[in-house]
């Protein structure tokens, strides 16, 4: 794989820089992919843009968006268009374009998942999207049924003017609404993603009280959700608002993954808009960026990249570091010059795909390396990133006030965290526990019946067919094993939005929120399927699940619904084990 990074300012300045690539790019390979990353949001000149690149690079792939701030060889650019020409020895690239005017995000994703089957040798997703204008979530929940080996990366397209507009853009096609995806393939073909965060939790936790769909949060412990900012940071809903809280964005651990929300809007009845999904019920925190964390975790991220050698690197970084860092930005862009070729943007938003769960996410930086083949000899480069000089030579009071914070604040959780996780998780398999789980049914079940959550609620309860027979033949350590690989292809198998939970022995309850029983069936066929495939015992028997699946209804309680739930799972026992039965009432 090799990749030519270039920059313009004009258009006028691209057939340089065609010339050149002509003249560099080896008569043998099989794809190209041409990236763009442009500061422009005219219409117009996109298009222009993509006409000279198919007219100067005949059979050649385009994808790209528009940006609020491009990297060229590791170095931040304004108002400009990077471009990265992508030449493939081996691997190949397939586009898929999915208009959200014509067709709904959750339709994009079932297509997306149906084409990715079909790609055996697929290794990862590129997602560029309209985050700003396009709720992308059903399209990343889709994404769970993709074969969890296959990463992602991506982000939202942005703008210079708030007011222009933004787009992304594959082929000929400039969308104003919707996704562009490139799908990598190839035997030979390897890919890194190394993520930085550096955000860390400040304060207590508050719980979600309210919502309006899925990014909208009204109400944070019965509060307006404004009156957080207001309260500890005196940020006030005016024209500094968005100025005030770039550094403060709202923190919520999922799965062990730290994530942060920035709000983009309010409202004036104080509720805060996102572009990132929350969960009603879910505890979420402010947070502050950290200097040090921040510059210590792009070290590690670019050795990390480093020793992976790749020919060609991506940068996409949340266009909220570019603010925070200011000058210092430089910190975590310009080791990668020495690393490999690099273009790269900076976003609304980043998308990430780890370990088979995709999620939006706010304020990471990615670098993303590319390679075909084995890694090359040679000596290591070493970073030479070097935290800023306030930082080497003195230690100001906001540095002093950021230790004190992050010293008081890891005694409290010490001290915390061991006890929240005993009452919350079960210690086996870091599941919720019994009573965990069965305290996000209820709630559910009590805010559907209430009309505080729009959507469906189905449940699905699963029990291992024979499990004492595993225990008597193979001993109890080998049915605790099981237990944790049943655990975790049932997280692998699920969406950020759901819970589960260890119910008992070796049952097992998912609360799936917003998806029919239909929905819920496949889930659990899911699950039921990469389990049989699993090979869990050590003479590679697999082990096999029953599985019940209802839908909530309105005009019942708990106990009605769990009399319905647990009938359904004993149907499926009766009628032979290893399979799914939906409740016949729904």
């Amino acid at each position: 794989m090799l990749q030519y990074p270039y920059k313009i300012t004009a258009l006028a300045q691209l057939d340089a820089c065609l010339q050149d690539f002509r003249q560099r790019c080896p008569a043998e390979h099989t794809d190209i992919l041409i990236q763009v990353f442009s500061a422009s949001s005219e219409r117009a000149f996109l298009q222009e843009l993509i006409h000279k690149l198919n007219e100067g690079v005949p059979g050649a792939l385009i994808i790209g968006m528009t940006s609020f701030g491009e990297v060229y060889q590791g170095t931040l650019t304004l108002n400009t268009t990077v471009l990265a020409f992508q030449v493939f020895q081996k691997g190949r690239v397939q586009l898929q374009v999915y208009d959200c005017d014509a067709e709904s995000p959750q339709q994009a994703g079932r297509r997306l998942v149906q084409f990715c089957s079909t790609q055996p040798e697929l290794v990862t997703l590129e997602i560029l999207a309209t985050l700003k204008n396009s709720n992308v979530k059903p399209f990343i929940d889709e994404m769970a049924a993709i074969n969890p080996q296959v990463t992602a990366f991506g982000g939202g397209a942005d703008a210079y003017d708030p007011a222009s507009p933004i787009y992304v853009f594959s082929g000929d096609r400039v969308l104003e609404k919707g996704l562009v995806v490139a799908c990598f393939s190839g035997a030979d073909l390897h890919v890194h993603i190394s993520t930085t965060f550096g955000w860390k939790p400040l304060g207590m936790p508050m719980k979600i009280t309210a919502m309006d769909g899925d990014m909208v949060i009204k109400e944070l412990n019965h509060k307006p959700a404004i009156s957080m900012y207001q309260k500890y940071l005196n940020i006030k809903k005016d024209e500094s608002f968005h100025r005030d809280i770039v550094e403060f964005p709202i923190f919520v651990e999922r799965n062990g993954r730290n994530l942060a929300r920035l709000p983009v809007s309010y409202s004036e009845d104080g509720s805060l808009n996102f572009a990132a999904d929350f969960r009603l019920g879910e505890y979420v925190r402010l947070s502050y960026g950290d200097p040090n964390e921040i510059i210590e975790e792009s070290r590690q991220s670019q050795l990390k990249t480093e020793m992976f050698r790749p020919e060609g690197l991506l940068l996409f970084s949340c266009v909220t570091r570019r603010f925070f860092l200011q000058d210092d930005v430089k910190l975590e862009l310009e080791p990668y010059q020495q690393i490999a070729p690099s273009a790269g943007v900076y976003t609304y938003g980043e998308l990430n795909r780890y370990r088979g769960r995709a999620a939006s996410l706010n304020t990471m930086f990615l670098a993303i390396g590319f390679r075909e083949g084995a890694a090359a000899a040679g000596q290591t480069v070493t970073p030479t990133a070097k935290a800023p000089a306030v930082l080497q030579d003195s230690m100001s009071l906001v540095q002093r006030l950021v230790r004190f914070i992050n010293v008081t604040t890891a005694e409290l959780e010490k001290s915390n965290t061991k006890l929240a996780r005993l009452a919350r998780e079960d210690r086996l398999t870091a599941l919720y526990n019994r009573g965990e789980i069965e305290a996000v049914l209820e709630n559910e079940l009590d805010q559907f019946r209430a009309g505080e959550i729009e959507g469906p609620v189905s449940v699905i309860m699963l029990d291992l067919d024979d499990f004492k027979k595993i225990n008597d033949t193979y001993g109890h350590g080998v049915g605790d094993q099981a237990l944790k690989t049943v655990a975790e292809v049932i997280m692998s198998s699920i969406r950020f939005a759901d819970s589960a939970g260890r119910w008992g022995g070796e049952e097992f309850v998912l609360v799936l929120q917003g998806i029919k029983a239909k929905g819920a069936y496949l889930v659990a066929e899911r699950i039921r399927t990469k389990l049989m495939a699993a090979n869990i015992l050590p003479d590679g028997k697999s082990v096999t699940a029953s599985f019940g699946v209802a839908l909530a209804r309105k005009d019942e309680d708990y106990a009605a619904f769990y009399r319905r739930l647990d009938k359904t799972l004993y149907e499926a026992k009766s009628k032979g084990k290893n399979q799914v039965v939906i409740d016949e009432e729904v």
